[in-house]
């Protein structure tokens, strides 16, 4: 796993970027879909924006977290940020 807190960030910022991109993708699908789908789709779609946002949060937990005890921080960030990954994973592989 990553070193430093950078390194760290950084993973975090491409995952973000990453899902996001899906996002996009899940918007134009709602956006195709018969109504009967579509409302299920957006709730789905809502379900991946509350991950992204506390994602985000979570990002920011990184950057503040001080030199001295980012080994400290960064457990736990790590353990929030994959069960995030996780709940994530399973409303993707719902959607496919």
């Amino acid at each position: 796993m990553e070193s430093t807190k950078e390194d760290y960030r950084k993973k975090m910022e491409a995952q973000l970027a990453e899902w996001s991109a899906r996002l996009d993708v899940l918007k134009a699908k709602v956006a195709q879909t018969a109504a009967e789908t579509k409302t299920e789709l957006h709730e789905e779609l809502e379900k991946l924006r509350a991950v992204e946002t506390t994602g985000k949060k979570h990002l920011a937990d990184v950057e503040i977290a001080a030199a001295e005890t980012w080994g400290e921080v960064k457990v736990e960030i790590e353990k929030k940020w994959n069960q995030l990954h996780g709940t994530a994973l399973a409303i993707w592989a719902k959607l496919s």
